[in-house]
């Protein structure tokens, strides 16, 4: 499980943040979380809102910082610090953290093991740099019109076609208006056109091989089969559905690169 570290001014309502005693229990299923802050009273608010741990900078460490890294060589996985100034990210950084504004969230679904410097990691497997350890059909632990940005690399396609709008509607949802998504997922007509119709074997030894990767994916652990199937205007139709609409391209192989803002 990962760990993710709350600040409490700025971050937490009702101090002047977005994240309530909801979001903090729906998150507590998802990863370990501390509570790092500058405030004296750090230990008191931690209690209030059901975690155990908490770091006071200038009380138990001398800075935010310090509080990060005595707090992570205890916890396996992927951490992050949830704030709201550049100093807490600068602190997260400087404590080999990872970071992102409670004003500008952004996550990273299905992260696998990629990291981007602003994002919480979230992810069904719990690799070393996953902060949410959960399926992203699971209710996300942030409140509605709170997202900012929403990385989906390589994900969508596995989700059973039969959830998509399940995963659109929380899409939607989490994201402020003027918010975006970011999408790459395979493209039937490409995987046709350069692939399937010309026989492409790609180094398999036999071409049913070959046809079943680029289809239904890698298949080398559980997650890792695709489901669902999508051209550029099949994820279109999809996405303005929910009230997103954006420009689609292709990433130079055979899988479509999405841009889509939530209107």
């Amino acid at each position: 499980m990962g760990t993710i570290a709350l600040d409490i001014d700025g971050t937490l309502r009702p101090f002047g943040g977005l994240l309530d005693a909801d979001d903090i229990s729906l998150m507590a299923r998802y990863a370990e979380l501390v509570v790092v802050s500058a405030r004296a009273d750090c230990k008191d608010v931690a209690r209030r809102f059901g975690i155990s741990v908490a770091c006071c900078a200038g009380i138990d460490a001398p800075d935010k910082a310090e509080c990060l890294r005595r707090i992570g060589p205890d916890r396996s996985g992927g951490k992050a610090y949830i704030a709201d100034l550049p100093s807490d990210f600068d602190a997260a950084r400087a404590a080999g953290w990872g970071w992102s504004d409670v004003n500008s969230l952004c996550l990273n679904i299905g992260a696998g093991a990629t990291d981007f410097d602003g994002c919480i990691n979230v992810d069904v497997r719990p690799l070393s740099t996953t902060h949410l350890v959960m399926n992203i059909l699971d209710p996300w632990p942030f409140p509605d019109g709170s997202i900012s940005k929403i990385l989906a690399y390589d994900i969508i396609e596995h989700i059973p076609w039969r959830r998509q709008e399940e995963l659109w509607g929380q899409i939607s949802r989490k994201l402020k208006s003027g918010g975006t998504i970011v999408v790459r997922t395979p493209d039937m007509d490409l995987m046709y056109e350069k692939l399937i119709k010309p026989r492409d074997r790609r180094g398999f030894k036999y071409l049913y091989q070959s046809l079943s990767f680029w289809i239904g994916g890698g298949q080398d652990y559980p997650e890792n089969t695709h489901l669902t199937f999508f051209t550029k205007d099949a994820l279109l139709e999809l996405a303005r559905a929910f009230g997103l609409d954006g420009n689609c391209g292709d990433d130079g192989g055979t899988n479509l690169l999405c841009e889509l803002r939530k209107l």
